[in-house]
């Protein structure tokens, strides 16, 4: 809601500037706004703003959601305005509905609480999302919510992720101390070259060519939003996504 209330290039760019930035996320968070104890629901004329920060400034613009997953018509608008990258945060992480709930509980404020419960879990699934996102659009893809491991992060890429995402695992450990945060980054990446090992990939982009078993829920999913999950398998599969 920011950009709808004048905030523009002048101030992305004093923003990139401030941290030295190699790229600057743009966060959408309508839910959020929406059962936030004093939320502004204004988003009036923000593709517009979009586009036109997007023909402006040179560093990488991400368009990142908060938690409830982006859908392919939504990534569509994004790429038409010229965005070239997106983060994801889909269902299965942080709920920022939840996060308003507990805020609304602790001031008595009783509407947004009950919305704040009812909506917790509102959204796409991370995996749905990031299918959505690949098979529909150009789009650059940074896999996030519910993120935590090697593992993980291995399945995102081969389901056409670029990057990934992780919060709460890392704020775990950096509340103990900075090494344990530091080992617990270490232990991931050696979790994710071991799965590189395991599939026979020499490096990121062979992963993505792996095969993948789309299977379930995500699956019948994906199908009913007219995505073929049976080309992912390429007849084999390494990694089992439910």
């Amino acid at each position: 809601p920011q950009l709808a209330k004048g905030w523009g290039v002048k101030e992305v760019e004093q923003a990139i500037g401030m941290l030295d930035a190699d790229a600057i996320c743009l966060h959408m968070n309508p839910l959020q706004e929406d059962v936030q104890v004093g939320g502004d629901t204004d988003f009036s004329g923000i593709l517009d703003k979009i586009e036109w920060i997007a023909s402006k400034i040179e560093k990488p613009i991400v368009m990142k959601e908060t938690g409830c997953g982006i859908s392919y018509e939504d990534a569509l608008l994004i790429e038409k305005a010229g965005v070239e990258w997106v983060e994801i945060a889909g269902v299965g992480g942080t709920s920022w509905s939840a996060v308003e709930y507990h805020i609304a509980k602790e001031v008595e404020k009783r509407e947004q609480e009950y919305l704040g419960k009812a909506l917790w879990n509102w959204g796409i699934p991370t995996a749905i999302s990031l299918v959505e996102i690949r098979e529909k659009t150009n789009l650059k893809i940074i896999s996030s919510g519910g993120i935590r491991t090697g593992v993980e992060i291995a399945k995102s890429m081969v389901l056409g992720g670029e990057a990934a995402g992780i919060a709460k695992p890392f704020l775990e450990k950096v509340t103990e101390n900075g090494d344990a945060l530091e080992s617990y980054v270490d232990y991931i990446i050696q979790e994710f070259k071991v799965v590189m090992f395991l599939v026979g990939a020499k490096n990121v982009n062979e992963l993505r060519e792996k095969p993948a078993m789309i299977l379930g829920r995500t699956a019948e999913w994906l199908k009913l939003r007219g995505i073929d999950t049976s080309k992912y398998s390429r007849g084999l599969g390494n990694f089992y996504l439910a």
